[in-house]
């Protein structure tokens, strides 16, 4: 337990919210999902479902002692959601923070995409 709150702390670290504090459910989710387990969270709406995505890749790399190799080397999320706009705001509200990261979509818009 000791060393799942060290990388949670680690990942908060890395996504500039060392301050934020989890709401149980959040914890709980990471927890499991940290220790291998198949986890199915059905949040509601602003109940902070992003955080966890956001998190989830520095947490594993910090168990898998990646944290000082290159950025092609360390852990990575994929999430699937049909709402575009979510999307760009949840990867500007990333990149804001120095988290890579980026769409992925069919769409074309005016938004930078992968």
């Amino acid at each position: 337990m000791a060393e799942f709150h060290e990388a949670l702390a680690y990942s908060l670290l890395c996504v500039n919210q060392q301050n934020l504090v989890l709401k149980a459910k959040q914890e709980e989710a990471l927890f499991h999902l940290y220790n291998g387990r198949d986890v199915f969270a059905w949040f509601p709406t602003g109940y902070g479902k992003s955080i966890c995505y956001q998190l989830l890749p520095f947490m594993f790399d910090f168990k898998l002692k990646r944290t000082t190799a290159p950025q092609d080397q360390r852990s990575s999320v994929l999430v699937i959601s049909p709402l575009v706009s979510l999307m760009v705001d949840q990867v500007s509200g990333l990149q804001k923070r120095g988290v890579n990261a980026a769409i992925l979509s069919g769409n074309k818009g005016k938004y930078s995409y992968v």
